[in-house]
């Protein structure tokens, strides 16, 4: 991996919403309003693991078959990269949806099916793993990144807007780390989403063929 820059975004991290939490017990319990009842949120260990050949592969493939997430469980990233990335990432989620010729995916959809790609493909190779707690936390954190040909600067930004949702997003995270896993580098300074999104683009651009035939009889 190239070293990074500045990052022109910040990733905001998905959360579960419990506002209503205590009001529906209590209309369940309505003698018992004195009490207040402690809400825990069970974070992931802080460890990563390989998934068994096939394991992922199951909900890999079921978020390709065009059903929509929630909107509450879906969130708008602002990536601030270089005007021919964004170039390359929009003619490709064009030619890939040239390639399947079917007009219930829309250009939203190209990040998700690439993202289930990777996984459903790393998966079968033994290749994928998921991200301990640390790793996400380390990749999402505020501040500047060393300083890199990934850092785009006057008239040469743009601004490219993905909408995620909650799945393909910690899918994504994890295509990250396992990378990173390979690389031996997953302490890299200049890890971030919008970072690896560079690899990812050269990737895609390189798989194109295979994610269309994998995609285009669904």
């Amino acid at each position: 991996m190239a070293k990074s820059a500045k990052q022109g975004i910040s990733n905001e991290e998905f959360t579960l919403p419990l506002g209503n939490v205590e009001r529906a017990r209590q209309r369940k319990n309505p003698a018992d309003k004195g009490y207040e009842e402690k809400v825990v949120i069970e974070l992931p260990k802080d460890r990563s693991r390989t998934l068994e050949k096939g394991e992922d592969t199951k909900r890999a493939v079921k978020s390709t078959t065009g059903t929509k997430a929630k909107a509450k469980d879906s969130k708008l990233f602002n990536w601030e990269v270089h005007r021919n990335l964004k170039n390359r990432f929009n003619n490709l989620a064009l030619d890939l949806l040239r390639g399947m010729a079917d007009f219930k995916y829309h250009k939203k959809d190209f990040f998700r099916l690439c993202v289930a790609f990777y996984v459903e493909r790393m998966s079968e190779e033994g290749t994928y793993n998921i991200a301990g707690e640390e790793f996400v936390r380390y990749i999402q954190r505020r501040g500047k990144r060393p300083a890199s040909d990934r850092y785009p600067k006057g008239g040469d930004k743009e601004k490219l807007v993905i909408e995620l949702d909650s799945n393909t997003y910690q899918d994504y995270i994890n295509i990250i780390y396992s990378h990173a896993l390979m690389d031996g580098d997953t302490m890299n300074e200049n890890l971030s989403t919008k970072f690896f999104l560079y690899d990812f683009v050269d990737m895609v651009e390189n798989d194109l063929t295979a994610i269309v035939e994998r995609y285009k009889s669904i």
